[in-house]
């Protein structure tokens, strides 16, 4: 939504965001500051478990509906749609993945990144089969996600939910949730994701603790300020390098910034509520309050 914010501003288009309203708050004010008018939606399923419909209010869907009645109305309105529109993913494949190869003087053992829409995994993944096909591709996953049961039996699940105007399976969901990250898992197999399986040779799924404490190693050792999902990235990155031993590049993707995160991991009752702050050590707690 952020990148999206600073391109509609540079061409003069407005934005409409759909977002749960249990994202972060800097996230959601970073958007209003961007001029974005931000639309927040009450945590629900995507299909309500009483009448079997598709909750039409779930913000994978509601932004689609908004943008069909701007339409009615005589608006000019395109819905980006980044969970079903694989421009997300063939951006990934002609930009990302190249750079990767790039910088790295085409040797890259593995590549490992968690996913929410697809679009990174599903481009980097066919780019670097394709130029690199012995280096090893990896989806990481958090719990409260079905994306890990899925990519490690292939199983798609026989329910399919409208999400985004498309019916989408819905593999077995893991029974948790995850505080610590934002953006990544997901319940379905969106259309970016679609064919993945034949690109990645398995799947990772990382904790919370283990995330949470990467994170404010990362800010405390390497002076890197990332958010959960990059911590969980690094995380996969760091059992992979274990795995594969000394001598081996591994690559993964910092894709969110810890300045995103404030009100959630520097506040000690908000970390001490969801059980993470107990998994720092006392000297990486500086600054939580």
């Amino acid at each position: 939504g952020i990148g999206l914010a600073h391109v509609c501003n540079a061409r003069g288009y407005k934005l409409v965001c759909c977002m749960p309203e249990i994202m972060a708050k800097e996230k959601q004010n970073t958007l209003k500051q961007l001029g974005v008018q931000v639309v927040l939606t009450k945590p629900m399923p995507l299909k309500d478990p009483k009448s079997g419909k598709p909750n039409m209010g779930h913000y994978h869907n509601l932004a689609p509906l908004l943008a069909e009645e701007g339409r009615k109305r005589g608006e000019n309105i395109f819905c980006v749609n980044q969970w079903q529109n694989t421009a997300n993913r063939a951006a990934h494949y002609l930009t990302t993945a190249p750079e990767i190869l790039q910088q790295t003087g085409g040797k890259v053992d593995a590549f490992c990144a968690a996913t929410g829409t697809g679009g990174t995994i599903g481009g980097v993944s066919r780019y670097l089969k394709q130029h690199s096909p012995k280096t090893k591709v990896f989806l990481l996953d958090c719990h409260g996600s079905a994306l890990y049961n899925w990519a490690s039996t292939g199983d798609k699940g026989s329910e399919k939910v409208l999400a985004g105007e498309r019916w989408c399976n819905k593999p077995k969901m893991d029974p948790g949730s995850s505080p610590v990250t934002e953006g990544i898992g997901n319940s379905i197999v969106t259309e970016n994701m679609e064919g993945l399986l034949d690109y990645i040779d398995g799947a990772r799924r990382i904790n919370d603790a283990d995330a949470i404490r990467m994170v404010f190693r990362l800010l405390h050792e390497e002076g890197i300020f990332v958010g959960g999902s990059a911590g969980l990235n690094v995380c996969g990155a760091v059992q992979l390098a274990k795995e594969l031993g000394p001598g081996h590049t591994i690559v993964t993707v910092l894709c969110d910034s810890g300045f995103r995160y404030g009100s959630k991991f520097f506040n000690k009752q908000w970390m001490e509520e969801k059980g993470l702050l107990q998994h720092l050590p006392p000297e990486h707690r500086v600054g939580i309050a």
